[in-house]
Protein backbone atom coordinates (compact mmCIF):
# COMPACT_ATOMS: atom_id res chain seq x y z
CA UNK A 1 0.00 0.00 0.00
CA UNK A 2 0.75 3.30 -1.02
CA UNK A 3 0.82 5.98 1.64
CA UNK A 4 -0.90 9.31 0.66
CA UNK A 5 1.46 12.73 1.20
CA UNK A 6 -1.02 16.02 -0.11
CA UNK A 7 -3.91 16.36 -1.46
CA UNK A 8 -4.88 16.10 -5.01
CA UNK A 9 -5.00 18.88 -7.53
CA UNK A 10 -8.69 18.61 -7.94
CA UNK A 11 -9.41 18.06 -4.38
CA UNK A 12 -7.99 21.54 -3.96
CA UNK A 13 -10.03 23.28 -6.98
CA UNK A 14 -12.58 21.37 -5.31
CA UNK A 15 -12.19 22.76 -1.53
CA UNK A 16 -11.61 26.22 -3.42
CA UNK A 17 -15.24 26.33 -5.30
CA UNK A 18 -16.65 25.12 -2.18
CA UNK A 19 -15.50 28.45 -0.16
CA UNK A 20 -16.04 30.36 -3.08
CA UNK A 21 -19.53 29.75 -2.86
CA UNK A 22 -19.84 30.05 0.95
CA UNK A 23 -18.02 33.50 1.19
CA UNK A 24 -21.04 35.43 -0.44
CA UNK A 25 -23.63 34.02 1.64
CA UNK A 26 -21.32 34.93 4.50
CA UNK A 27 -20.50 38.19 3.77
CA UNK A 28 -24.59 38.76 3.13
CA UNK A 29 -25.07 37.36 6.36
CA UNK A 30 -22.66 39.26 8.13
CA UNK A 31 -24.22 42.41 6.18
CA UNK A 32 -27.73 41.30 7.51
CA UNK A 33 -26.44 41.11 11.08
CA UNK A 34 -24.76 44.71 10.63
CA UNK A 35 -27.54 46.82 9.52
CA UNK A 36 -29.59 44.59 12.35
CA UNK A 37 -27.09 46.23 14.92
CA UNK A 38 -27.66 49.46 13.30
CA UNK A 39 -31.41 49.25 13.69
CA UNK A 40 -31.33 48.28 17.25
CA UNK A 41 -28.65 50.94 18.14
CA UNK A 42 -31.16 53.53 17.09
CA UNK A 43 -33.97 52.53 18.73
CA UNK A 44 -31.99 51.93 21.74
CA UNK A 45 -31.04 55.69 21.35
CA UNK A 46 -34.55 57.01 20.47
CA UNK A 47 -35.98 54.73 23.89
CA UNK A 48 -33.01 56.45 25.80
CA UNK A 49 -33.42 59.92 24.29
CA UNK A 50 -37.56 59.55 25.01
CA UNK A 51 -36.88 58.14 28.47
CA UNK A 52 -34.80 61.02 29.70
CA UNK A 53 -37.68 63.32 28.06
CA UNK A 54 -40.33 61.70 29.99
CA UNK A 55 -38.43 61.69 33.08
CA UNK A 56 -38.11 65.24 32.53
CA UNK A 57 -41.67 65.98 31.84
CA UNK A 58 -42.48 63.73 34.73
CA UNK A 59 -40.39 66.28 36.99
CA UNK A 60 -41.17 69.38 35.67
CA UNK A 61 -44.65 68.36 36.92
CA UNK A 62 -44.40 66.92 39.60
CA UNK A 63 -42.51 70.04 40.60
CA UNK A 64 -44.98 72.58 40.07
CA UNK A 65 -47.55 74.24 41.84
CA UNK A 66 -50.59 73.13 39.78
CA UNK A 67 -50.64 75.95 37.77
CA UNK A 68 -50.88 74.57 34.60
CA UNK A 69 -52.15 75.25 31.05
CA UNK A 70 -53.39 72.67 28.23
CA UNK A 71 -54.34 73.59 25.22
CA UNK A 72 -55.67 71.34 23.10
CA UNK A 73 -55.22 70.43 19.28
CA UNK A 74 -53.90 68.42 17.00
CA UNK A 75 -50.97 68.19 19.76
CA UNK A 76 -51.49 69.17 23.04
CA UNK A 77 -49.49 72.29 24.17
CA UNK A 78 -49.05 72.22 28.27
CA UNK A 79 -47.36 74.90 29.84
CA UNK A 80 -46.14 74.41 33.33
CA UNK A 81 -46.04 77.54 35.52
CA UNK A 82 -43.33 78.11 38.20
CA UNK A 83 -41.95 74.45 38.56
CA UNK A 84 -38.76 73.79 40.96
CA UNK A 85 -37.84 71.76 38.27
CA UNK A 86 -35.71 73.15 36.47
CA UNK A 87 -32.18 72.83 33.82
CA UNK A 88 -30.68 75.45 34.37
CA UNK A 89 -30.28 76.52 37.63
CA UNK A 90 -33.16 78.42 38.55
CA UNK A 91 -35.13 78.82 41.21
CA UNK A 92 -38.11 78.15 39.19
CA UNK A 93 -39.26 78.20 36.04
CA UNK A 94 -42.02 78.53 33.57
CA UNK A 95 -41.78 75.27 30.91
CA UNK A 96 -43.68 74.52 28.20
CA UNK A 97 -43.86 71.28 26.27
CA UNK A 98 -45.14 72.20 22.37
CA UNK A 99 -45.51 69.29 19.17
CA UNK A 100 -44.14 71.00 16.01
CA UNK A 101 -46.09 70.92 13.24
CA UNK A 102 -43.36 70.56 10.55
CA UNK A 103 -42.72 66.88 9.52
CA UNK A 104 -41.31 65.16 11.61
CA UNK A 105 -42.98 66.20 14.47
CA UNK A 106 -40.33 67.28 17.42
CA UNK A 107 -41.36 67.64 20.91
CA UNK A 108 -39.67 70.84 22.20
CA UNK A 109 -39.24 71.94 25.71
CA UNK A 110 -39.41 75.58 26.52
CA UNK A 111 -37.91 76.92 29.48
CA UNK A 112 -37.74 80.26 31.22
CA UNK A 113 -39.26 83.26 33.25
CA UNK A 114 -42.64 85.00 32.62
CA UNK A 115 -43.06 84.60 28.77
CA UNK A 116 -45.48 83.46 26.93
CA UNK A 117 -46.11 81.46 23.44
CA UNK A 118 -45.22 82.83 20.42
CA UNK A 119 -41.83 83.67 21.80
CA UNK A 120 -40.72 87.43 21.47
CA UNK A 121 -37.81 88.75 20.69
CA UNK A 122 -37.13 90.04 24.12
CA UNK A 123 -37.97 86.74 25.81
CA UNK A 124 -34.96 85.07 27.65
CA UNK A 125 -36.20 81.39 26.92
CA UNK A 126 -33.61 78.22 26.71
CA UNK A 127 -35.46 75.77 23.86
CA UNK A 128 -34.35 72.23 22.92
CA UNK A 129 -35.76 69.41 21.00
CA UNK A 130 -36.44 66.96 23.56
CA UNK A 131 -38.26 63.89 21.27
CA UNK A 132 -37.35 64.19 17.55
CA UNK A 133 -40.23 61.74 16.27
CA UNK A 134 -43.15 62.00 18.00
CA UNK A 135 -46.58 60.96 16.36
CA UNK A 136 -49.05 61.71 19.52
CA UNK A 137 -49.00 63.88 22.40
CA UNK A 138 -52.11 64.51 24.88
CA UNK A 139 -52.41 65.80 28.52
CA UNK A 140 -55.03 65.55 30.60
CA UNK A 141 -55.17 67.34 33.93
CA UNK A 142 -58.02 66.46 36.42
CA UNK A 143 -58.30 67.20 40.23
CA UNK A 144 -54.79 66.58 41.53
CA UNK A 145 -53.35 64.09 38.48
CA UNK A 146 -52.06 64.76 34.96
CA UNK A 147 -52.26 62.09 32.78
CA UNK A 148 -50.04 62.19 29.70
CA UNK A 149 -50.26 60.22 26.74
CA UNK A 150 -47.76 59.99 23.76
CA UNK A 151 -46.74 57.58 21.16
CA UNK A 152 -43.01 57.68 19.24
CA UNK A 153 -43.10 56.65 15.54
CA UNK A 154 -43.31 53.30 14.48
CA UNK A 155 -44.04 52.05 18.78
CA UNK A 156 -46.60 51.53 20.30
CA UNK A 157 -48.43 54.16 22.34
CA UNK A 158 -47.46 54.76 25.99
CA UNK A 159 -48.60 57.14 29.01
CA UNK A 160 -48.03 57.80 32.87
CA UNK A 161 -49.77 60.07 35.35
CA UNK A 162 -48.47 62.18 38.07
CA UNK A 163 -50.53 62.31 41.18
CA UNK A 164 -50.66 64.96 43.60
CA UNK A 165 -50.81 68.03 41.76
CA UNK A 166 -53.03 70.25 43.45
CA UNK A 167 -53.96 74.27 42.05
CA UNK A 168 -52.21 76.35 44.54
CA UNK A 169 -54.53 78.63 46.55
CA UNK A 170 -53.14 81.98 45.21
CA UNK A 171 -54.63 82.92 41.40
CA UNK A 172 -52.22 83.10 38.89
CA UNK A 173 -51.04 86.15 37.90
CA UNK A 174 -51.64 87.54 34.28
CA UNK A 175 -48.80 87.84 32.23
CA UNK A 176 -49.12 91.89 32.47
CA UNK A 177 -48.94 91.43 36.24
CA UNK A 178 -45.89 89.35 35.97
CA UNK A 179 -43.93 92.01 34.01
CA UNK A 180 -44.58 94.77 36.18
CA UNK A 181 -43.46 92.83 39.17
CA UNK A 182 -40.16 91.72 37.44
CA UNK A 183 -39.95 95.76 36.36
CA UNK A 184 -39.81 96.59 40.45
CA UNK A 185 -42.99 98.08 40.29
CA UNK A 186 -45.92 97.62 42.77
CA UNK A 187 -48.41 95.08 41.90
CA UNK A 188 -51.33 97.36 43.91
CA UNK A 189 -51.28 100.11 41.20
Amino acid sequence: MRQRAAFTLIEVLIAIMLVGLMLPAMFRAIDVLSDSNKQIYRHINQNEQAMLAWQTLYLDIAGSDGNLSVKKDDFDRLCIFKTVHTLYGEPFADVCWVVTKDEPHRLIRTEGNDYTLPLNEEDAVYAETAISSIEHFHVYYKKNRVLVVFRLKGQKPSAFTVYGVSPSKSKKRSHKERKVRRNGEDESR
